[in-house]
């Protein structure tokens, strides 16, 4: 019998037997719904009565948001940028005359939204290439998604709103998927070695302009948006510290610390470090010292305390016994420390205005309090924590309520079996962490592996002193890529 010849030829492709293509899944999918898109955004934008500098940000936010959706490494990059220069761009609004609270609502929703859309067009590419989680990935992910929802939770408990709990949700837990995007995204360790060095190469203006901030002041516009009532540093000009094109001088202090530590420890090179890695690490650790946010110079040396600790196993014990063990004594000797807080200010040296603000200790007496509150505090004590409304009447009446760092805000919010289990999680997770580093047979990744631990762990120890950073923009997007760069090369099979 003769075989009867189809006429319509099959493809293997065409079969299901491979997934498509990037560009197959482009456009046959995504660039359909693009258009739409694009249409339905041309139309509001003809009939929106908008002034130009709206016009700006809402053109260029909508095709971040395009690009992030259609190519979300390529969106990742774009974040990263964006996460530098957008409250510079919403300081430049001033130079417009006619800035508002619109302007800088509507700037600083553009990093969010594109941390929305690049996690979507991941989502997207990985149903249309069939291509799903591995185990360990599933595992990341549902830790991500506890986390998340732990935050809500907790920020919903204190603000007692359902809006003001997504505005702090926003600035606290939206970053966390980030962890899982660059896992998917840049799966390989030269990969991971492109992002970082990418990091440190936009970061590097940011840090030259906070050093000339230090010696050369404000510029006109920075001084005009200081008067406006729009910034959210709450000082005068003459005593505001450089905050370069960030939002504060925390963030640029914790950031430029967290980079000069991840240029410092990290080897971009095959397991060596470049040539250029110590002049880079020596400038983001000037800018640091120019914040003179203590909070930040505490991180770079506690990132190299952590790297030479933890490169064998009895050192990483020693360590995180020896942090315990401080903690403990910084809690149960916080009073005494409260009461002669001032006696010790006295003894430093403060006489002229660089000095005030390196050695100036009155600002650590609301850590002190926070610190003494946690053991004394009866209010404190709950299984499940305390109301919201009725810790915010407390906190009005007495600073015996004063809570200014991480372990008594979950305390407040959760009660002992919250704060249970988040440091359970916390230690599983440090332990997880370096069972992935000792494990690790190719000594280039585990390098690389062990200096991105020790960025994340200084950020974590420095929240746990002087207060959480993770809720502070760009903060909490460079620890979200750094957590995923860690998981990135601890999971991927090849180093190329």
């Amino acid at each position: 019998m003769s075989k009867v010849s189809s006429p319509i030829p099959i493809s293997p492709r065409s079969s299901g037997t491979y997934p498509l293509t990037t560009r197959e899944i482009c456009f046959r999918h995504i660039a359909p719904g693009t258009i739409c898109l694009i249409a339905l955004f041309v139309g509001w934008f003809i009939t929106a009565d908008l002034d130009p500098f709206t016009t700006t940000i809402v053109l260029s936010a909508f095709a971040m948001f395009v690009i992030g959706l259609c190519n979300p490494a390529a969106g990742v990059y774009l974040l990263i940028f964006a996460s530098g220069y957008l409250d510079l761009v919403k300081r430049l609004g001033v130079l417009t005359d006619a800035l508002s609270v619109d302007h800088v609502v509507l700037t600083l929703t553009v990093a969010p939204l594109l941390s929305v859309f690049i996690c979507l067009g991941v989502v997207y590419h990985c149903i249309m290439k069939r291509s799903w989680l591995n185990r360990w990935q599933l595992v990341l992910a549902a830790l991500v998604g506890a986390a998340m929802v732990g935050i809500f939770l907790q920020v919903y408990f204190r603000g007692g709103s359902a809006l003001l709990a997504l505005k702090e949700f926003a600035e606290t837990g939206a970053y966390l998927p980030l962890t899982v995007v660059v896992c998917l995204l840049f799966p390989n360790a030269a990969e991971v070695r492109r992002l970082i060095t990418f990091c440190l190469w936009v970061y590097t203006p940011v840090a030259l302009y906070g050093i000339w901030q230090q010696f050369f002041g404000f510029s006109d516009f920075e001084v005009d948006y200081f008067k406006s009532g729009f910034t959210s540093v709450a000082v005068s000009v003459a005593d505001a510290r450089p905050f370069s094109t960030l939002n504060s001088p925390e963030a640029l202090g914790v950031v430029t610390a967290v980079l000069s530590a991840v240029a410092a420890l990290v080897p971009l090179k095959n397991g060596k470090y470049t040539k250029w890695q110590p002049f880079v690490s020596l400038l983001f650790g000037a800018a640091c010292f120019a914040t003179f946010a203590r909070s930040a110079w505490i991180i770079l040396p506690l990132a190299v305390l952590v790297w030479m600790c933890c490169r064998t196993k009895l050192g990483a014990i020693a360590l995180y016994g020896a942090a315990v063990v401080g903690f403990g004594a910084l809690l149960l000797n916080a009073d005494p420390l409260l009461r002669s807080l001032d006696q010790i200010d006295s003894l430093l040296p403060q006489d002229n205005g660089v000095e005030a603000q390196a050695f100036h200790l009155g600002t650590f007496s609301e850590r002190l309090m926070s610190f003494r509150n946690v053991l004394t505090n009866p209010e404190f004590h709950t299984w499940f924590g305390t109301g919201a409304q009725d810790y915010q009447d407390s906190l009005e009446q007495s600073y015996d309520n004063v809570v200014h760092e991480q372990i008594g805000q979950t305390l407040v919010s959760f009660g002992f079996v919250g704060l249970s289990f988040f440091l359970t999680v916390f230690v599983f997770g440090l332990i997880t962490a370096h069972w992935a580093i000792f494990n690790q047979c190719d000594p280039a990744r585990r390098g690389m592996m062990l200096g991105c631990l020790s960025a994340l762990v200084a950020i974590l120890f420095s929240g746990m002193i002087f207060g959480s950073h993770l809720g502070v923009f760009p903060i909490n997007v460079f620890f979200a890529l750094l957590a995923g760069c860690f998981c990135s090369l601890s999971m991927s099979k090849a180093s190329p």
